[in-house]
């Protein structure tokens, strides 16, 4: 009889074990995975995209919305970061220089640009375009260098940063006016050209760029008295 009993106590331990280890499976199945900090920094990092893959899919979905080619959109970006250099360069002039002649080409270059990137705005808008008007790393140098200028130096230096710029802004514009897919594009490149070539017959015409080619000329022995 005592057998019987002890047998019976034994089972019923052993059920009430597994009933315990069902629960605690359970119980288990239920709750989330824990993990360590590190862990789930790790699985974080996972989740994330690359770096530079959310300025490439920015691209991608550039090129599929716009119907301008990826020469054209650099050319939209790089007259943008001209222009907002070139405004900053008039600013200063309107701000440090001494001579009138220089201010008011300054006056003169900050609204004709303004109104320019204002215009190249909305025709980068209308074509799913997405610009940013700042100077680059390389164009925030120069303004630095110019700032540092005073009197006649400043002058100079104004007159021969913002003639190279639009030199060279002159000639991506011609090349854009002839050889553009896009009509809107092309038509406002042929219209922009004319203001670009009036600004450097301008700077070219100053007092300041006139004495600088005639010292040039002396340097050289090409004027003779």
């Amino acid at each position: 009889m005592k057998s019987i009993q002890m047998r019976g106590t034994v089972a019923a331990a052993a059920l009430g074990a597994l009933a315990m280890t069902g629960a605690v499976s359970a119980k288990n199945a239920t709750q989330p995975y824990s993990t360590s900090p590190q862990q789930q920094q790790q699985q974080q990092q996972k989740m994330q995209p690359p770096i530079g893959s959310q300025e490439q899919t920015s691209a991608a979905k550039q090129q599929q919305s716009s119907p301008l080619t990826a020469a054209e959109r650099n050319f939209l970006q790089s007259a943008a970061e001209s222009n907002a250099t070139e405004i900053r360069m008039a600013q200063l002039a309107e701000k440090k220089s001494s001579d009138e002649g220089i201010k008011k080409i300054g006056q003169e270059l900050v609204k004709d640009h303004q109104a320019q990137l204002q215009q190249l705005e909305k025709l980068a808008a209308s074509k799913g375009v997405s610009i940013v008007a700042e100077p680059t790393h390389n164009q925030q140098r120069i303004l630095q260098s110019l700032e540092s200028k005073s009197g006649a130096d400043f002058d100079k230096q104004f007159i021969r940063l913002t003639q190279f710029a639009h030199e060279r802004s002159i000639s991506r514009f011609e090349r854009v006016s002839r050889r553009a897919t896009d009509p809107d594009l092309k038509s406002w490149a042929s219209q922009t050209l004319p203001g670009l070539q009036s600004h450097l017959a301008m700077l070219k015409s100053s007092p300041v760029a006139v004495g600088e080619k005639t010292q040039r000329m002396h340097r050289r022995g090409h004027w003779r008295d």
